[in-house]
């Protein structure tokens, strides 16, 4: 942990204070942060001034004039990273996540018979990764040809999964909120879970404050935002347990648009989209969503009586049976196919070990979820 010891000296220097809390390296887990004390609930742990930070403000100036016609942000943020060689960065970069470590936990990595096997919704945010990350190379590389995809690659990587939400004070939030990144030291050794410490982001810079009481040797985490399992796995390259479990995933969800949309007729899709209700339809940890009982309905109702059902003169439990007798189809389906999945992520020896491992998780977090709501509509 030497490397750690000079990287806290360091950002110390540049204005980053650091209140109860270190860095720490946990078997199997790489770095996040332990208190080193009895922390009390609403203690400012960490501060960070904007002056500390890594953001498209602070390119050096041969990077500058590409910023306006660079695709993202993201992308000129890792032509950055990986063109620097300056000595100033160098103890930051000592304790980032190595190129390895990517490799054996971002489903970019996977070999493409692994990739088919993400769950839906990890593959589709793979695929807009993909997309990206294919416009950013074909940039950099045409003005740095000499430049090594690996190395842009693993810059590519660092970006997306150590940056913070950043926008410059003064500023208009852009369109895209991809947009706004910045690198933030000592605050990236957080870990996630459902409910961490606050992060607020003022004038003057970030400040971390606990959430609850931390005992001494506790590991203390932010939350990234309340994402699925599905969508961790994509941008970040790990799972948390199931909502049941300690430490468990509360804003789990399963996305249910593969089996729900085939149901619908090409009429009740068009109806759908006109009210904003096509696709997008899940289940979490307690029942399947309103969209996908507003989507059901659209298909097993009249036209007249899913309109009163939308606009709540009618509360559709005379219909509920119905409605659930079509669900517990899709879910079956579902599950049944979990398995398939499960079993091919077994058999295979394609990837690393920790691939195959993580797919494995997911498809099982995935099969228990669909059980839990079979088992509760049956019943």
């Amino acid at each position: 942990m030497e490397d750690h010891e000079k990287f806290r000296e360091w950002v110390t220097e540049r204005g980053v204070k650091i209140d109860g809390i270190t860095a720490h390296k946990f078997e199997g887990r790489g770095v996040g942060i332990i208190a080193e004390k009895r922390l009390k609930a609403d203690s400012t742990i960490l501060t960070v001034p904007i002056s500390a930070l890594r953001t498209a403000h602070t390119l050096p100036k041969a990077l500058q004039p590409l910023l306006k016609s660079a695709p993202t942000i993201h992308g000129i943020l890792a032509l950055m990273l990986a063109l620097d060689t300056s000595p100033t960065y160098q103890l930051w970069c000592a304790v980032l996540p190595t190129a390895s470590d990517f490799e054996s936990t971002m489903p970019l990595h996977y070999p493409s018979s692994l990739q088919d096997l993400l769950p839906s919704a990890s593959k589709a945010l793979l695929a807009h990764q993909k997309s990206k990350l294919k416009a950013d190379w074909a940039f950099a590389s045409s003005h740095y040809p000499k430049l090594t995809y690996d190395d842009y690659l693993y810059a590519w990587l660092l970006v997306n999964t150590r940056t913070f939400y950043f926008l410059p004070p003064g500023t208009k939030t852009p369109k895209n909120h991809d947009d706004c990144m910045a690198l933030n030291p000592f605050a990236d050794y957080f870990n996630h879970t459902s409910r961490g410490c606050h992060v607020s982001f003022t004038a003057e810079g970030y400040k971390v404050m606990t959430n609850k009481v931390y005992e001494k040797g506790e590991e203390v985490f932010i939350s990234y935002g309340n994402h699925s399992n599905d969508f961790l796995l994509a941008e970040y390259g790990f799972i948390l347990p199931s909502s049941e479990e300690p430490g468990g995933n509360e804003w789990d969800v399963v996305s249910l648009d593969d089996y729900i949309l085939p149901l619908l007729s090409a009429e009740k899709k068009e109806l759908l989209k006109e009210s904003g209700f096509l696709g997008n339809y899940v289940l979490d940890n307690a029942e399947v969503c309103y969209r996908t009982q507003v989507a059901l309905r659209a298909q097993c109702l009249s036209t007249r009586k899913w309109q009163r059902f939308m606009d709540g003169s009618d509360d559709g439990a005379d219909d509920q049976e119905a409605v659930n007798e079509v669900l517990l189809k899709a879910l079956k389906r579902y599950h049944k196919d979990t398995e398939k999945y499960f079993k091919q992520v077994s058999a295979t020896k394609e990837g690393e070990e920790s691939h195959r491992d993580m797919l494995s998780r997911r498809w099982k977090q995935i099969s228990n979820l669909l059980q839990r709501e079979i088992d509760r509509i049956q019943n």
